[in-house]
């Protein structure tokens, strides 16, 4: 009997070492590159990185198109209370269009710099460079989730990017509307099928707002993958009193096993 007390004891105590670990982990740290955001909104703040958050076109950090704030609002909705923080990178400029391949690759060379764990890319382009598909194909430790595009493309015939670069650290995500593909990219490179037609987000000043596309479907798929890939602060927080308690009976048990 003795034995098995013992055992039982030291399982707890691993149990322990696997909290700890879990509790003082740091969040997923997760990047969006796209038209910026207002850092202040207090609807989204809570979930930003302290610091990290950079433009590059020059116009400043806030979203004056939209996009990038719609975007946001729909990860942070699917990711819920999960222990993540999201950097905001701007590479589009004031018009809302793309500033271009580099534009995007200074993004992606800083949040690779950052290390952060997942990047969202809500964005298509029938330009790609070999520049851009090593930063991406080159970081296997980083989840890039990729939208698919808008065009109603076979990409096995017709090529979008950066979906098309098809890396294997990457997640195409295509766009259905009830249970259909209609204006959304499609092919064997797609991974995932989300909504993305007519979705009501977040947009600047304050206000709300519906928007379609892959880039919807995309940033609703970051968000779930958060939240499936990482600790919940909730769950973390019961499993350790769990353990906690357990601990504490841990010194009655060795006595048994003493006196057993």
């Amino acid at each position: 009997m003795k034995v098995l007390f013992e055992f039982i004891c030291w399982l707890i105590l691993l149990a322990m070492m696997i909290c700890i670990a879990t509790v003082h982990a740091d969040p997923l740290k997760v990047a969006v590159i796209d038209t910026g955001l207002d850092l202040t909104d207090p609807r989204l703040s809570p979930h930003l990185c302290l610091t990290g958050h950079a433009d590059t076109t020059g116009d400043g950090i806030k979203d004056t198109h939209g996009h990038g704030t719609h975007v946001v609002g729909l990860i942070e909705k699917y990711a819920k209370d999960s222990d993540y923080c999201l950097v905001i990178l701007k590479f589009y400029g004031k018009k809302g269009e793309q500033n271009g391949v580099a534009d995007s690759g200074f993004a992606l060379r800083e949040a690779i710099n950052q290390h952060v764990d997942i990047i969202n890319l809500s964005l298509s382009g029938d330009t790609g460079s070999e520049a851009e598909k090593n930063l991406i194909c080159g970081h296997p430790e980083i989840k890039f989730i990729v939208a698919a595009g808008n065009q109603g493309f076979d990409l096995d015939v017709t090529k979008s990017y950066p979906a098309s670069y098809a890396c294997n650290n990457m997640i195409v995500v295509g766009a259905i509307q009830h249970g259909k593909e209609h204006y959304s990219n499609h092919g064997k490179v797609v991974n995932v099928l989300e909504e993305g037609s007519n979705i009501e987000s977040t947009l600047p000043d304050g206000a709300y707002g519906r928007m379609t596309g892959t880039s919807m479907a995309t940033a609703i798929h970051t968000g779930k993958y958060i939240y499936e890939n990482c600790y919940n602060k909730h769950f973390s927080t019961i499993y350790c009193l769990c353990i906690f308690f357990c601990i504490s009976q841990c010194r009655g048990l060795w006595r048994c096993g003493k006196s057993c």
